[in-house]
């Protein structure tokens, strides 16, 4: 979410050179740490090589927003991004329990059960962000990201 909400923010300003730069370094970051980390770790650096290059591109499109921001706004901005990552890490937590108990419901989960355990993990991660946000004062996002507008 902070990625493409920075994102949005960096085209909108008009910045498609930095976010290339950015985009640029995550991309070499991601296929040097995929050629090292299997090495050292096994097929776990795998993720971790994919895990570090998204923090790398969330770190520097937040950087790229913050340091372009007008004076006025970065502390709303920097707000913002806090409250959804707080949003983030209830949902993560929410749905990582929900996985706890559906993995000791369903031990020797079959192909059908897995992805029910996927499916309801989902959700629950989904339905307690969008919760979260909404009592954090995402309100008026969420109307315009729903709004149908179908004037030309």
């Amino acid at each position: 979410f902070v990625i493409s909400t920075s994102l949005r923010a960096a085209y909108g300003q008009g910045w498609v050179k930095q976010v290339f730069w950015i985009a640029l370094v995550a991309l070499v970051v991601k296929a040097s740490a995929t050629l090292l980390l299997p090495g050292m770790v096994g097929y776990a650096g795998i993720t971790v090589a994919t895990s570090l290059s998204q923090i790398i591109l969330a770190a520097g499109l937040l950087a790229l927003c913050l340091a372009r921001a007008q004076i006025g706004s970065r502390s709303e901005f920097v707000a913002a991004i806090g409250k959804l990552i707080l949003a983030g890490g209830l949902a993560a937590t929410c749905g990582y329990f929900v996985n706890i108990v559906l993995i000791s419901q369903w031990p020797e989960a079959t192909f059908g059960q897995a992805v029910l355990r996927l499916v309801f993990s989902g959700l629950t991660i989904l339905a307690t962000f969008m919760a979260a946000a909404l009592l954090l004062g995402f309100r008026n996002y969420f109307a315009l990201l729903f709004k149908r507008n179908y004037a030309s």
